[in-house]
């Protein structure tokens, strides 16, 4: 969470520094894309680790509730006009359904588990892009940009056994592209793509960790750290409404998509297959124009 709060008070930083926004004929755009903003909803996971085509266990379903605070400036920057700049931070907490074994680390045999298990989500990201119009109005912009992100999942372990939380993390970097459409002076479509890659990803598993005692006089030697996971790709899509209630106040509604996986990883006898995850973030929120 600090790295979190060092980013978000970096991009704070950044906007007061910026000049003031590029006049257009119509600042609808603008008055959209410069404000720090609050909201709240779910996000949906549907989390499967895979080998030889078939589940082997998964995390699916709604967590909520979900929470982000962003910053967004376009504005003019060293003399290049309608640079854009971005900053948020999401977390969500709840519980969506295991469904996968337990396995008895003696003898190999796999007990079905099916129980609803806590999950909290943290992701973090900063952008940077350029906006274009693309007609003679200003109603229409596109906004390529660069983003780099974290993503943290906490797959905590429900005790009904034993502790088997496991703590995933991982960084991206991708590119992508806005599309804004204003057809009123205080309504703004956008749509949002994006494809990048996943580095840096890794689970860790206490109860794997040390030496581990398997009851019966043995011990099984357990991972020496995170196990390192293998690198994917990761696609993303949004859609967002941005509607100004009264000069300076906007109301918001976003829905996100994306999809992304992890591969196979190692750590002495212990595997972690490959896996894939699709997650929906579906919010409310309201923004404030500076």
């Amino acid at each position: 969470m600090k790295h979190v709060i060092t980013v978000l008070a970096a991009a704070a930083a950044a906007v007061g520094v910026l000049p003031s926004a590029h006049a257009t004929d119509n600042d609808t755009l603008l008055l959209a894309n410069n404000v720090i903003g609050l909201s709240f909803g779910l996000q949906h996971q549907n989390y499967r680790e895979i080998s030889d085509g078939k589940t082997l266990d998964s995390n699916v379903g709604a967590i909520k509730p979900s929470y982000r605070l962003y910053a967004n400036a376009q504005r003019e920057w060293l003399g290049i006009p309608d640079l854009y700049l971005a900053a948020s931070v999401s977390y969500a907490s709840g519980q969506n359904r295991y469904d996968g074994a337990e396995v008895n680390w003696f003898t190999g045999e796999a007990r079905p588990l099916s129980v609803r298990t806590p999950t909290r989500l943290l992701d973090w990201h900063v952008r940077a892009g350029k906006a274009f119009n693309i007609n003679q109005a200003n109603t229409v912009q596109w906004i390529p940009y660069l983003e780099y992100g974290q993503h943290r999942w906490d797959r905590l372990d429900s005790g009904y056994y034993s502790d088997y939380s496991e703590y995933y993390r991982h960084s991206v970097i991708g590119i992508g592209a806005i599309g804004q459409y204003a057809p009123t002076e205080k309504l703004v479509f956008s749509v949002d793509a994006q494809f990048g890659r996943i580095y840096d990803a890794s689970v860790r598993a206490p109860a794997l960790e040390g030496l581990i005692d398997l009851g019966n006089g043995y011990y099984l030697r357990g991972a020496d750290g995170p196990i390192i996971l293998g690198s994917h790709n990761i696609a993303s899509l949004g859609l967002g409404v941005d509607y100004a209630v009264k000069p300076g106040v906007h109301v918001t509604a976003n829905y996100g998509w994306q999809r992304y996986g992890y591969g196979r990883g190692y750590n002495n006898a212990f595997e972690e297959p490959k896996s894939v995850s699709m997650m929906q973030r579906l919010e409310l929120g309201i923004a404030l124009t500076f």
